[in-house]
């Protein structure tokens, strides 16, 4: 990589945060057809940025919150299958 691609990309990361340590997220991703107008924008701090993505990749949130029900349901149907094993 060259010195002024590690720069370009350097400024194009501190366009979208601010002094606070808070960036953009789409509610409805670009991708999906999202916009970057103000009702899908919502201000959230770096690191939790980093983790919605790390755990839910570019799911929306309707997406996410159907994940987090399905395992939810999957977990309660186990019953104590994984109490004690000794």
């Amino acid at each position: 990589m060259s010195k002024s691609y590690r720069k370009r990309k350097r400024k194009q990361k501190r366009k979208y945060r601010d002094k606070r340590g808070m960036n953009r997220h789409h509610l409805i991703n670009k991708c999906m057809g999202g916009s970057n107008s103000v009702q899908n924008l919502l201000r959230i701090y770096v690191y939790k940025h980093q983790i919605w993505h790390h755990l839910f990749h570019n799911m929306d949130i309707d997406q996410a919150i159907g994940l987090l029900k399905r395992v939810k349901r999957a977990k309660a149907n186990q019953g104590g299958s994984h109490e004690s094993m000794g």
